[in-house]
């Protein structure tokens, strides 16, 4: 079984060979830095990208998240054109990519958050610039180490024979 998590921030896919994780944040007007998309409608771009990620997935796939899209996909009425449009387009262009079953689950918002989050963290990770220099110097150091400790194998080989 695959678990797609999804909220505004991105999602989470996990499960069946296959762990992802993509940051999508809503897209803004640099000038007003007001959003371009209506929170929906957000949400149902950042589904679509989950779900085109699975294209040809064999194992059953259950999407989780808090917000009205889950009934939408289930049969509810949708709210606007936008949201009937999207529901369409996963139905008839994305779904019929994936050959499982697919499922939508309506979870708690801190539930599906939480994993969202750790999923982006686990994958994407979030390093400190001085800890990232730290490692590299050290990673440098070892590789250092170790061409001098073959060189100096070379060289008693060579003085062996």
């Amino acid at each position: 079984m695959t678990n797609v998590y999804f909220n505004e921030v991105g999602y989470f896919i996990q499960g069946g060979g296959v762990e992802i994780a993509r940051s999508c944040p809503p897209l803004s007007d640099p000038d007003t830095g007001k959003g371009l998309l209506e929170p929906t409608h957000h949400l149902y771009a950042v589904l679509i990208s989950a779900l085109q990620e699975l294209e040809n997935h064999e194992e059953d796939i259950t999407v989780f998240n808090d917000s009205r899209i889950i009934e939408e996909m289930d049969g509810a009425t949708p709210l606007d054109d936008v949201c009937q449009d999207s529901r369409l387009f996963i139905r008839r262009n994305v779904l019929s990519l994936i050959p499982s079953l697919v499922w939508f689950k309506k979870k708690d918002g801190d539930w599906v958050n939480r994993h969202v989050q750790n999923g982006i963290q686990k994958m994407i990770g979030t390093v400190d610039v001085g800890q990232r220099d730290k490692a590299a110097r050290k990673l440098a150091l070892l590789v250092e180490r170790k061409r001098a400790s073959a060189k100096k194998a070379r060289v008693r080989s060579l003085q062996r024979r």
